[in-house]
């Protein structure tokens, strides 16, 4: 068996002996001689009624894959991937800490506009090839043109695809439990967990980091000061020295050790700044307890959200197709 992949970006063919080609929307307008902005009722004409099914799964978040066979339709698919239980919330600790949220994606638009309603993700760049994640990120980075005012921001990402734009940013941030090698290598940071609220508990103990740092510069800056003027009004004593360098050496430790007294982040913790709460046996049942608890009632929260959704995106994508027929 022959097998090769179509232009690296839209599917995959291969020749079983017939040629058999498996790929997503690009390659079905590829194939079929369509434009990328060609109507419903252009691909109902060429497909008939199931070019319409596959326009309403991907509104509602699907992603359609099609299959050709001696470049004629063989078949159609469609595979939805639910956003992760914590997306949400990692969403939305981000949001508190003053971010904004951007999504790039190589998905259609129709299942990118779901992950945002459901996440609540601030804006969308979707059917985005590596090479045009990069131009996006360049656009981000320097909104006014390359003399314009630099943005600083941070990428999160664990594929090979996401490599380049991980390099271009300011700080790479790679999954580290899922992530490929390349994402790992070409990334500034490497989460060793797949739970999306570490982002924003490393953004919160980097600000932490930062402020601590100069409360000690200050610390320090200040009880030199404070000891030189004490020695030109005449008040230089060997005691007061030894006093200032070793409290101030003792005050800064302790202040920089302070950063270890945080709770990492678990259902329902805040961001930052809480001791670790009991871990006895007893109370780590407890806790055990509470977070199955919260996160049957998370599955339960997020299948009514995408239910919803899928509702009300069939039914808006019906009536865009009703108006394209009657037209």
């Amino acid at each position: 068996m022959r097998a090769q992949v179509t232009g690296g970006k839209s599917g995959v063919s291969a020749h079983v002996p017939r040629d058999v080609v498996v790929g997503n929307r690009r390659i079905f307008q590829e194939l079929l001689g369509l434009a990328p902005d060609a109507t419903a009722k252009e691909e109902a004409a060429l497909l008939g009624p199931v070019a319409l099914d596959a326009r309403v799964w991907e509104a509602t978040g699907g992603t359609v894959v099609w299959v050709f066979v001696d470049g004629k339709a063989a078949g159609v698919f469609n595979a939805t991937d639910l956003p992760r239980l914590e997306a949400k919330e990692a969403v939305q600790m981000l949001t508190k800490l003053g971010l904004k949220t951007i999504m790039l994606t190589g998905d259609n638009d129709g299942s990118a506009k779901a992950v945002q309603e459901l996440v609540g993700i601030t804006e969308r760049r979707s059917k985005l090839l590596p090479q045009n994640k990069v131009e996006e990120m360049k656009l981000l980075k320097f909104p006014d043109g390359p003399e314009g005012k630099e943005i600083k921001f941070g990428m999160v990402g664990d594929g090979v695809n996401d490599a380049p734009a991980l390099a271009l940013s300011d700080v790479g941030m790679a999954m580290g439990a899922t992530g490929t090698i390349v994402a790992m290598e070409t990334a500034d940071v490497a989460l060793m967990d797949n739970d999306l609220r570490k982002i924003a508990e490393v953004v919160a103990l980097g600000r932490a980091a930062v402020s601590k740092i100069r409360q000690n510069i200050a610390i320090a800056v200040i009880s030199k000061v404070v000891v030189f003027a004490l020695a030109i009004a005449g008040y230089a004593f060997l005691w007061l020295a030894i006093v200032a360098d070793v409290g101030g050496m003792l005050i800064v430790t302790l202040n920089g050790l302070s950063l270890l007294e945080r709770e990492r982040i678990a259902p329902g913790d805040t961001v930052y700044g809480h001791r670790p709460e009991c871990q006895c046996p007893l109370c780590t049942e407890k806790k055990l307890k509470s977070a199955a608890a919260k996160n049957k009632g998370q599955k339960e929260e997020r299948a009514a959200a995408v239910e919803a959704y899928a509702t009300k995106a069939a039914k808006e994508a019906q009536q865009e197709l009703d108006d394209c027929a009657a037209s």
